[in-house]
């Protein structure tokens, strides 16, 4: 008696899943086949355009954002840049030497960013895949922190703890002067080095 009963729900089931899946696409059929016959041909076909045009504004808009944000970089590299050779070209007769010397590590330092993410990076697409997401750990700023100091420690070697604490002023301000320029809404870059 069981079987039956059990048999007979699952038909029922089934067969009001059929009836409503039937139902639900002549819907769509029929307001489809309605709104085809209220347009006439050539407004379909610019509906079409209008959504290649929707994405067409995305891509453009992203492209501008894009172009901001490279003018944003460059603007940003130009004013640290000139602030180096404020705090760099004084009478000394080293000065262009310690401003060689910085730029050289300044590269160095980049260079060795990007080695560490570019290896880190290939570690989590590997584990990942390509599409995985991410954030910063604690961990992993405090070992940018340490390869800053690092960086720093070899600058004050070669230019000396008067001038270190400087550029550690210059660099503190540029900073501040970029976080308060930025709006709430904005992200903004900060010198690390």
């Amino acid at each position: 008696m069981k079987k039956y009963l059990i048999i007979s729900l699952f038909i029922a089931v089934t067969l009001s899943a059929i009836y409503l899946l039937s139902r639900e696409s002549e819907v769509v059929i029929t307001e489809s086949s309605s709104v085809q016959n209220k347009l006439p041909s050539k407004k379909v076909k610019d509906a079409k355009i209008n959504v290649e045009d929707e994405s067409f504004d995305a891509k453009a808009e992203e492209e501008f954002e894009t172009a901001q944000f490279d003018a944003y970089l460059e603007k940003v590299e130009e004013d640290w840049n000139k602030s180096m050779e404020e705090l760099f070209l004084d009478n000394n007769a080293q000065a262009k030497q310690h401003l060689k010397e910085y730029y050289k590590l300044k590269n160095g330092y980049e260079k060795e960013r990007e080695r560490r993410y570019e290896a880190f990076h290939e570690m989590m697409e590997a584990k990942y895949g390509p599409n995985y997401s991410y954030s910063p750990s604690a961990d992993e700023e405090m070992f940018n922190e340490k390869l800053v100091k690092i960086y720093e420690e070899n600058l004050s070697k070669i230019i000396g703890k008067k001038k270190m604490i400087e550029y550690m002023k210059v660099k503190d301000n540029f900073n501040r002067k970029l976080e308060e320029d930025a709006d709430s809404s904005e992200s903004y870059l900060l010198i690390e080095f």
